[in-house]
């Protein structure tokens, strides 16, 4: 069973756009746009997208697009090391690839929405991890070995 994030480790709402939503080939994608130099804009077929950037001794998720979802993003912090998935690809600076989000004791749900699959990996500038990137579906088994090696090697500092 998932934990869920504790009431009170919610912050501020976003208030910036941070994605765009749009329908290709029948297919709902989000697009979010980075400031990676070794990419424009990348496009994915996934439920959740969302980015946290290292501050101290905490990931702070300050941006998300979530498909099919009206609830404005409320920034939330998450321990680096101690709290969650993203916590620990923070911390360890390896991508970790989950097809049953159930399985993992570390997997905490944030949203009421619920996830069965997540990959996240880390963003790096040489070899610090500056934050995270994180995506879920709500299919098992969503994400495989390519998904992986594409979004490492996008973001992962060479």
């Amino acid at each position: 069973m998932p934990k869920l994030l504790p009431k009170g480790i919610m912050g501020e709402r976003s208030s910036g756009r941070s994605s765009d939503f749009s329908r290709l080939g029948g297919r709902t994608t989000t697009k979010v746009v980075t400031t990676c130099p070794q990419c424009d804009t990348l496009t994915f077929s996934y439920a959740i997208v969302e980015i946290g950037l290292v501050e101290g001794d905490e990931l702070i998720f300050k941006a998300r697009a979530e498909r099919n979802s009206a609830i404005p993003f409320e920034s939330f912090r998450l321990k680096v090391g101690k709290e969650g998935i993203t916590g620990w690809v923070a911390a360890t600076g390896e991508p970790l690839l989950l097809p049953d989000v159930s399985q993992d004791p570390r997997y905490i749900q944030i949203t009421d929405s619920v996830f069965r699959s997540e990959l996240a990996v880390p963003i790096k500038t040489k070899e610090k991890v500056i934050g995270v990137l994180n995506v879920q579906s709500e299919q098992l088994n969503a994400f495989d070995e390519s998904d992986l090696t594409v979004m490492h090697s996008t973001f992962a500092a060479h």
